[in-house]
């Protein structure tokens, strides 16, 4: 449609500037150093017309010739992908998109983010890590009302810790009913500790602060976590508890270094406080 609408319009200019030349031809006369170039303004136009042409002509031969190494390297890369196995290059897709989603994160706005996720193939949208993905820069943005039902299904796939994880950070459309599929999965994972961190915070969000401390000694039992310390040391801080609330804080800072430095969290714990 472009090309018909530039087609019409350099028409339409040929006409209007054949009329002009006939209505007043004209001359158009060059000088230099003694030398006198007298010639048309008909022919004068057609030269420059050419000229134009075959300077754009040079300057995409130019453009191509000068891309040519880029093209090369990115022939060579398509011939190393078809050396990786199936499931190497399947990572490698999804790592691609999980970039492009973290990019478009960064972003202002949600503009650029779901660009990318209406993009990605709608069989890589049910893989787990590119939903962690999307809904980690949701999360960024404040805005996570409709991810609750996307980490919902995903889980009935394929249970994922960091899924789960996520799942206590968004806040869906329905808290009980976030609440009511988070405690089900725990009759069938009863010592998992993301899910019972997870319980803790959306009890938390429902000012069940009982049920919610539970959850997140229970967490911190079945496997220490500098977020479920820092989630029970806020919580107990509010409810007055504040030496109990600084030791939980000082486990989660031990956790967290720990973690930073590679080495084997839990053996130089401060002992949690015992209600």
């Amino acid at each position: 449609m472009r090309i018909l609408f530039a087609l019409l319009t350099v028409l339409l200019l040929a006409v209007a500037l054949g009329w002009g030349l006939q209505q007043s031809p004209g001359e158009v006369v060059f000088t230099y150093r003694g030398w006198i170039i007298q010639t048309s303004l008909v022919v004068f136009v057609i030269i420059a017309v050419a000229l134009f042409l075959l300077a754009y002509v040079l300057i995409r031969m130019l453009q191509k010739l000068l891309g040519l190494p880029a093209d090369l390297r990115r022939w060579s890369e398509h011939r190393q992908r078809g050396k990786l196995s199936a499931a190497e290059a399947e990572a490698e897709r999804l790592s691609y998109y999980a970039g492009l989603l973290r990019r478009a994160g960064s972003e202002p706005g949600r503009k650029a983010l779901d660009g990318v996720w209406r993009k990605i193939p709608q069989k890589l949208k049910k893989e787990s890590s590119l939903i962690g993905a999307y809904v980690n820069e949701r999360l960024r943005h404040a805005d996570s009302s409709d991810c609750e039902p996307v980490l919902r299904r995903a889980l009935k796939r394929q249970w994922d810790p960091e899924l789960v994880r996520l799942f206590g950070l968004v806040e869906g459309r329905s808290l009980k009913r976030q609440m009511e599929f988070a405690e089900k999965r725990l009759t069938r994972s009863p010592g998992d500790p993301a899910l019972l961190l997870a319980l803790g915070r959306l009890c938390k969000r429902n000012h069940l602060w009982g049920k919610a401390r539970s959850y997140l000694e229970q967490s911190i039992e079945a496997g220490p976590d500098p977020a479920a310390c820092r989630e029970l040391a806020v919580l107990l801080d509010q409810q007055g508890e504040h030496d109990a609330a600084r030791l939980y804080l000082q486990q989660g800072l031990n956790l967290a270094t720990a973690a930073q430095e590679g080495g084997e969290a839990g053996t130089s714990l401060v002992t949690p406080w015992q209600p």
